[in-house]
């Protein structure tokens, strides 16, 4: 099982639980990655997606269906970027292209999209990406003088 829980998410098509655990940061450990939680049988389905895998130390998560989501990731430079992954195959993706490397306080799926805040101090708003191909449709949208911190959908 994962250490250091940073989010959770429960996936309606799969009926589990997601859960990005940072572990101790340090990705040459077995404590960080993406791991599955079973709420019927509450019971660890283990770390599916390893933190070496993903690039870093996972943070938000946001899940698509029972084997593809995203997350975002914090590499040893404290870079903050997000990575789609499959929790089936154990991979991850490349890094979506349009996102800053500041801090990204929450992603979030809707309706075939993913939503980044991003609070890049020269250009913050929401970038939204169509999850079916992980392609950049608009943004960043700006949220006014404010850079985002939460969306709500």
């Amino acid at each position: 099982s994962g250490r250091n829980p940073a989010s959770m998410v429960y996936c309606r098509k799969s009926k589990k639980i997601y859960v990005s655990n940072a572990g101790t940061y340090d990705t040459s450990d077995n404590y960080g990655g993406i791991e599955i939680i079973d709420p019927k049988a509450l019971k660890s389905e283990g770390i599916v997606v390893a933190d070496e895998t993903l690039g870093g130390a996972p943070g938000f998560i946001a899940v698509s269906s029972a084997k593809k989501g995203y997350t975002t990731i914090s590499d040893s430079s404290y870079k903050t970027y997000v990575v789609p992954f499959n929790t089936i195959k154990g991979t991850a993706g490349s890094q979506l292209s349009g996102t800053s490397t500041s801090y990204i306080p929450q992603i979030l799926i809707d309706n075939g999209y993913l939503y980044v805040l991003d609070r890049d101090t020269d250009n913050p708003g929401i970038i939204v990406y169509k999850t079916r191909s992980n392609k950049k449709v608009s943004g960043p949208e700006s949220t006014g003088q404010l850079a985002p911190s939460g969306l709500v959908l």
